[in-house]
């Protein structure tokens, strides 16, 4: 099996309890190596350093308060994900997930751009790469992007899903990539198209986002890493390359944005 790295997973939740050894070993014979799981706050890392201890040459982790998941105090919460990263650097691959997300609410829009921005500068003092969640906030998250740290940040925009000025704005930003996960696979989705004409291969990282999006024939059921191949494999057919040398340039890509991976 080509050799696969998870992105961007959430897997260390309750979702995984009943079968989580058996998932890692699926996902290592699926191809996966490695995974990257993001943090969404401060309570969420006892639960990332859990499955660590059960699998640490499986899991990496990153740091972040996600914009959906700003604790009523997320100042707060940000002071102790700041002393994590500083105090246990080396615990840290990138900081994530952060960002903006305008789709469910925009009552908190101020307090979102406020954290997201604070956590850009964590990655640029730490020389971390980033992973961007932002969902019908891309053109704003590519403007603080600019604003803090253009030519010296580096990262992931998630779960990318929309349209072709957005595509275009992350493009313009160097050393940023597309996270691309089981939606390219959904019937109607239009990403094949729009990635086929504007995105180059050496652009995008694969990820699964788990439990979410998994990928068709498995749409609406829990995901996991070992899905990735589903992925991969469309990937390849829409850029017209096999699986193998598709893997090998998304790879390259993986571990050129995170270095430490």
């Amino acid at each position: 099996m080509p050799e696969i790295i998870d992105t961007h997973t959430h897997f260390y939740g309750a979702e995984f309890a009943p079968d989580f050894s058996e998932a890692i070993r699926l996902s290592r014979e699926a191809g996966v190596s490695r995974a990257l799981i993001p943090a969404v706050n401060a309570g969420s890392l006892a639960g990332m350093d859990e499955a660590c201890a059960l699998a640490p040459d499986f899991f990496l982790r990153m740091i972040g308060q996600h914009p959906t998941e700003m604790p009523v105090d997320y100042e707060a919460d940000l002071d102790l994900l700041e002393k994590e990263l500083f105090g246990h650097p080396e615990k840290y691959v990138a900081v994530g997930e952060i960002g903006l997300d305008y789709y469910w609410s925009t009552e908190r829009k101020a307090e979102m751009n406020a954290a997201f921005r604070r956590q850009l500068e964590w990655a640029k003092a730490r020389s971390l790469p980033v992973s961007i969640h932002a969902r019908s906030a891309t053109l704003d998250a590519v403007r603080a992007v600019r604003e803090v740290g253009s030519g010296s940040l580096t990262g992931v925009f998630h779960s990318f899903t929309d349209g072709e000025e957005e595509l275009r704005a992350v493009l313009d930003l160097p050393g940023f990539v597309i996270g691309v996960n089981g939606v390219f696979t959904f019937k109607k989705s239009p990403l094949p198209e729009l990635f086929r004409r504007l995105l180059p291969i050496d652009r995008l990282v694969l990820e699964t986002d788990a439990p979410y999006l998994s990928p068709t024939p498995f749409r609406g059921k829990r995901n996991a890493p070992f899905r990735l191949p589903l992925v991969l494999s469309a990937v390849a057919e829409v850029y017209g390359l096999s699986e193998e040398d598709a893997a090998s340039q998304i790879l390259a890509t993986t571990r050129r944005v995170f270095p430490l991976v």
